[in-house]
């Protein structure tokens, strides 16, 4: 019995430091599985912006018939005062930069303008014109509202028509009207009185004036 006990304090002082190793092992493996422990942050947490900048406020709409370069339409002409009734189809052309902003609403713009017509008279009587020339607008850049005015020469197939002389195939025709482009759209409307004369250059000048609708395309 007393082999047996000191046999077993023997085996136990042997396994002593052996479990203290694998305690130790144990404890090394767990800790490098876990990694190391976090700390603390090492600053203070970022704090909002005390001012942020303002987003940027959209523009003002505008309306974008200030921009077209170009129109196409036709216009009839109501006599006023006379025996002849007019038809023409006439073309447009405003180069880009061809304009100068009086203000945010208001821009002054210059163009060309060319059309080709027919004047008639009551006994059907035909007499064919021409004319180009330079067009100013001001335009009211919100509402699409334009103020027209030009003046051209023009040259006509004849001056004599129904039984009158207008003295001579030379004339100028002359306009002021009001035009709308509507926002969303390309088409133009408008209305304008019209003038058409030779200017004094024959003895015989009686003119003749209409009131004038148009309708036109712009792009």
């Amino acid at each position: 019995m007393f082999r047996i006990v000191m046999s077993m304090s023997r085996v136990h002082r042997f396994l002593r430091p052996v479990s203290v190793l694998a305690v130790l092992a144990l404890a090394s493996a767990v800790f490098a599985e876990a990694g190391p422990v976090a700390g603390p942050p090492a600053g203070p947490p970022p704090l909002p912006e005390a001012n942020p900048a303002p987003k940027p406020l959209p523009a003002p709409a505008t309306v974008s018939n200030h921009a077209y370069e170009y129109a196409v339409g036709a216009r009839y002409g109501y006599p006023i005062g006379n025996d002849f009734a007019f038809w023409e189809v006439f073309g447009a052309w405003s180069p880009e930069g061809w304009y100068w902003d009086l203000s945010e609403s208001w821009r002054f713009r210059v163009g060309i303008t060319t059309g080709i017509g027919a004047l008639r008279d009551d006994s059907n009587d035909l007499a064919f014109f021409f004319h180009a020339g330079p067009i100013i607008e001001l335009v009211h850049r919100r509402t699409g509202i334009r103020i027209v005015g030009r003046s051209e020469p023009a040259y006509m197939s004849r001056h004599n028509l129904g039984g009158q002389d207008l003295g001579e195939d030379f004339e100028f025709v002359s306009s002021i009207g009001i035009f709308w482009t509507p926002p969303t759209t390309h088409w133009t409307t408008g209305v304008a009185i019209q003038h058409i004369s030779n200017g004094g250059i024959s003895n015989i000048n009686p003119g003749t004036e209409h009131l004038v609708f148009s309708l036109a395309y712009a792009f």
